[in-house]
């Protein structure tokens, strides 16, 4: 006899059990390049260091020795940038003929430009010559960090004594110049 009409379809039957991971293809061609990222933040400055080193050696008479604040013997020049300290230290050999006192030692600066001295720390103050043996020289020194702003000074050894400070050699001053963090 001839084919029959085709029936209705029947329900969708339950999902098959999950089939085992197929292998894995080949890698695909590599894609285009990305644009670049922004600029990251700037990093730590580095550690510190030393920018420059000079020293100056002469006499250690001076204005000083009348009571005005002064370099004792010749200062050295610097040049400071920003982030910069001036390590100093200054030596003198001082004395009397006749045993003396009230002699006041700083370390200093000043603006090559001109101005008063500025004084670091607190100094050595009243200080005084042997009594015996007279004529006798005794050196005095000091070192400290200075720490002026950006520009060209002088620094040194400075003080301010009275006159009766009349036996003096030499005095010795070095500087250097340091980056600090």
């Amino acid at each position: 006899g001839a084919t029959g009409p085709t029936g209705a379809q029947g329900a969708t039957g339950p999902a098959g059990p999950q089939g085992a991971q197929g292998p894995v293809g080949p890698q695909g061609a590599t894609g285009p390049q990305g644009t670049t990222g922004s600029q990251g933040n700037t990093g730590q400055q580095g550690p510190s260091g030393v920018v420059s080193m000079a020293s100056s050696s002469g006499t250690a008479d001076g204005a000083w020795q009348t009571g005005t604040l002064s370099f004792i013997g010749p200062p050295v020049q610097v040049t400071v940038g920003s982030n910069q300290k001036v390590l100093v230290e200054g030596h003198a050999a001082l004395g009397s003929t006749a045993g003396a006192q009230g002699l006041n030692l700083y370390l200093c600066y000043q603006p090559t430009s001109g101005g008063g001295l500025t004084t670091e720390g607190l100094g050595l103050l009243d200080l005084r010559s042997p009594d015996t043996p007279v004529d006798q020289r005794a050196e005095q020194g000091l070192a400290a960090v200075l720490a002026p702003t950006a520009g060209t000074y002088n620094v040194g050894l400075c003080g301010q004594a009275n006159a009766s400070w009349n036996s003096n050699g030499n005095a010795y001053n070095v500087a250097q110049v340091a980056t600090v963090p």
